[in-house]
């Protein structure tokens, strides 16, 4: 991680659930809410930690809860909403539903991060934009996205200076590392 001064993680909580039908970060998953799978190994590697949820009952998991800045711009209003919560240099983004996360995957991708835009996670060329490491000095570009509602995750973080962080070798330990749990069939599925 060479001149990174310091990194402060957000984990998305708030999305409408379309698919779940409910607020599923705070869906039980193995007998606990799913965001807690996440928040537990965030906690083992002692990163500063946020919550971007608008429902206050984020607050009960004892860290700092913030609402979206903008509602209804999906990840892309999250991660803009981090940008304005944070004093760090980047902001490493996760998705709520993603509990198979791993803390080797996270002391991956940091180890990975250098002076790119963006450090993204990418199984055989797909990337992961909710498991990915922002530079703060991206945020005049996101906010004139959102200004002209280019909300796709993708479409940005190819348009800027960006490095692929191959987790191959971790998901084939692991495949559903960097699963979403999107609705109750994933869920089900997941639970097997």
């Amino acid at each position: 991680m060479k001149g990174i001064k310091n990194i402060e993680t957000f984990v998305l909580a708030g999305g409408k659930s379309s698919r779940m039908g409910q607020d599923k970060g705070l869906m039980l998953f193995r007998d606990k809410p799913m965001i807690s799978h996440i928040l537990e190994k965030i906690n083992l590697l002692h990163l500063p930690l946020k919550i971007i949820a608008n429902n206050n009952d984020y607050k009960q998991f004892g860290y700092e809860t913030v609402k979206d800045i903008i509602k209804d711009k999906g990840p892309m209003g999250g991660l803009f909403t981090a940008f304005h919560n944070t004093k760090a240099d980047f902001v490493f983004l996760f998705a709520c539903d993603m509990p198979f996360i791993s803390v080797e995957a996270v002391q991956k991708i940091i180890a990975e991060t250098d002076d790119d835009d963006v450090t993204v996670a990418s199984v055989q060329n797909k990337i992961n934009p909710l498991f990915a490491i922002y530079k703060t000095t991206l945020c005049d570009n996101i906010s004139k996205r959102m200004a002209s509602n280019k909300l796709k995750m993708l479409e940005f973080i190819e348009s800027v200076k960006y490095k692929k962080v191959e987790m191959y070798d971790l998901t084939a330990r692991n495949a559903a590392l960097l699963m979403n749990i999107n609705s109750i069939d994933d869920l089900i599925n997941s639970t097997k």
